[in-house]
């Protein structure tokens, strides 16, 4: 069988791209951002005395004496008010997500007339001199040419040849300056790739994510960002006053400089990383989707066009390199071009989407543990009110009932939403590059090294999640416990945590990897592979979803070493989570090694094909490509 992947160029539109996968991720870090501090909120802007309440209800679903009815419903009642307490934490919390939703929508639905209003942008469909005749039927045939509808235009007075895609869900708009006005008259070509790569954006349904992007980072900075750091500012000056108008004494001292101080400053640290790592996937989305517009604008074939207009302007480029070009909004043009000429470049790893997704790992597990206080809260509701309507033991049954699947249904299943979208985010990575390395030719898939280098970045990702998290910084172990305290029982499971999240991700990654080249290797569909796909993905995101356990057990346990149901739920769990491993790591290798058993031919002239790897391959009888779904 001939190998001719180096004739073939990989069609980076044949897996979920990674624009999608960064966008699921900024969706997630506020979801969970907004559940985490509308919970924590009351910690820092409330009473001491009643900061315990609002943040765990107490909440008994066991009494003795059962047998009494004015016992039950007595129990019923106090299981009812112990729950009500919580409810104050729970309005705040959903206000705040509420809030967010809500300026997130105002934002994006606005922001085609901001760019009309500020712009100064003229309507050029409503014009009824015919000066923008060409124009609208140059741009009508590349939209028939791309499959999508025409957009509307809008004329920008500047002589510039820029453009922009905007537009509100299915209202398609494109902006045109004058000068690309006049590059139509002289250099046809030139305006064609220019058009097509913002058409691009258009069929790759990116503009949408583009501006609900910009509008999530807005809102992050009105809802979060700067009230927060006003009210903590102003909950660190009223403690420090307080403090002051009573006398001071050596104490009062100690607490400012020792406790409120680095409180405040951790805080604010915490705050601090959590808004510049939504700003920094923000800009990360908007640069991902320029390489795929420029790819689209390449398949109708203005590729060579769109590489001589990077290269024009290459050498007037300022490039930001280092840490600085993680805060660009474009990529540079010397990216675009090598993206242009090879689009494998789109199947390679990106690190920093690995660090992402460790970070954000610590973030959905405290949001979850905070969903499972309102289920605790809800739930204490549900089964007091059954105790007290009725002491009927079927009644009751239906009640706890009821409640478990209450709790179900608020934890494990947005447990099992959070970690798909962020396992499947890098899973897809994963696979892409699985893909290239096959079809390159390499036969060591993957190899140690790298399957130590993601994992690493995964645990430095969810190292620098447990610093920035608010309230439950790691970093308030240090002016919460003394010296001896943090090395002899803090420190040694800090380490253990380390530990077990490394051999988490190392063993996860390596069970993506490791059946990603059985999941494509003999797809010989027309069809790209989207269900089978879609079910692995589903597959290791509740294998992650159930090994990430320990690692969290083991971070509380940083906290609270004493809690003797921890020191229960770790051993179970380390003996389960190997053998669920174990188990579904056969399993699937067992699925589908049957699958890839079965006899397939050729899709050209109907002949059998052997077995083995066909990616990047061509049949032996009629030349043609066997893994078509993969190849531009």
């Amino acid at each position: 069988m001939e190998n001719s992947s180096n004739k073939k160029l990989l069609n980076p539109f044949a897996l979920p791209s990674e624009t999608d996968a960064r966008f699921r991720l900024l969706i997630v870090a506020v979801i969970v951002t907004s559940l985490i501090l509308g919970n924590y909120i009351p910690v820092y802007f409330l009473p001491d005395d009643l900061t315990k309440d609002l943040l765990s209800p107490d909440v008994n679903f066991t009494e003795k004496n059962l047998d009494s009815p004015d016992y039950l419903k007595e129990s019923g009642m106090n299981m009812i008010y112990n729950s009500l307490e919580y409810f104050p934490s729970i309005i705040v919390m959903f206000f705040i997500l509420f809030l967010t939703t809500v300026c997130i929508v105002i934002i994006y639905r606005r922001h085609p007339g901001n760019i009309k209003s500020k712009q100064n942008l003229i309507s050029a469909d409503k014009d009824e001199t015919g000066k923008y005749l060409r124009l609208k039927e140059e741009i009508k045939n590349l939209s028939d040419r791309c499959g999508i509808d025409p957009p509307e235009i809008f004329i920008a007075p500047q002589f510039t040849t820029g453009s922009q895609a905007f537009g509100v869900s299915e209202h398609k708009s494109i902006r045109i300056d004058n000068g690309l006005r006049l590059m139509l008259i002289k250099n046809r070509e030139k305006f064609r790739s220019v058009i097509l790569h913002e058409l691009g954006h258009f069929a790759n349904r990116d503009v949408t994510k583009t501006y609900i992007s910009q509008s999530v980072w807005k809102a992050v900075l009105y809802v979060f960002a700067i009230p927060t750091f006003i009210l903590a500012v102003f909950t660190l000056l009223n403690n420090v006053i307080r403090k002051l108008s009573g006398g001071l004494e050596s104490g009062d001292i100690k607490d400012i400089f020792f406790q409120s101080i680095p409180a405040f400053i951790i805080l604010i640290l915490s705050l601090t990383g959590v808004f510049l790592t939504i700003h920094l996937l923000l800009k990360s989305i908007l640069r991902t989707r320029e390489f795929y517009a420029d790819r689209r604008a390449a398949n109708e074939g203005v590729k060579e066009s769109l590489i001589s207009y990077f290269g024009e302007n290459l050498n007037k480029e300022k490039i930001s390199s280092g840490i600085k070009g993680f805060f660009r909004w474009h990529p540079s043009l010397k990216e675009r071009i090598d993206c242009l000429k090879d689009p494998s470049v789109l199947f390679v790893m990106r690190y920093d989407l690995c660090f992402f997704v460790g970070l954000l790992i610590p973030f959905s597990i405290l949001s979850i543990l905070t969903l499972g206080k309102v289920a605790i809260s809800l739930t204490g509701i549900i089964s007091g009110a059954g105790q007290v309507v009725s002491q009927n033991p079927g009644f009751n049954f239906l009640t706890i009932l009821i409640s478990i699947l209450l709790f179900i249904l608020l934890c494990f299943v947005p447990f099992i939403i959070t970690s798909y979208l962020i396992s499947s985010s890098l899973g897809n990575q994963i696979q892409r590059s699985v893909i290239f390395s096959l079809s390159s030719g390499d036969k060591k898939i993957p190899g140690f090294k790298k399957l130590f280098l993601i994992s690493l970045i995964l645990t430095i990702g969810m190292a620098a999640g447990c610093l920035i998290l608010p309230y439950f910084s790691v970093l308030n172990i240090f002016i919460t416990s003394g010296v001896k305290e943090i090395l002899t029982e803090k420190l040694p499971f800090m380490i253990l945590t380390i530990i077990s999240a490394f051999t988490v991700n190392f063993l996860w990654v390596y069970f993506v990897e490791h059946f990603s080249e059985s999941l494509f290797c003999r797809y010989n569909k027309s069809e790209k592979p989207g269900k089978r796909n879609f079910i692995f993905n589903i597959i290791s995101s509740l294998l992650l979803s159930v090994m990430i356990l320990p690692v969290a057990v083991f971070y509380f346990k940083i906290y609270s070493s004493e809690i003797e149901l921890l020191n229960e739920l770790l051993i179970y769990l380390l003996i389960a989570v190997p053998v669920i491993y174990i188990m579904v790591f056969i399993l699937t290798g067992l699925i589908l090694g049957i699958v890839n058993s079965k006899k397939i031919a050729c899709n050209n002239c109907g002949k059998q094909l052997p077995q083995g790897n066909l990616i990047g391959k061509n049949c032996d009888n009629c030349n043609s490509v066997i893994s078509r779904w993969l190849y531009l």
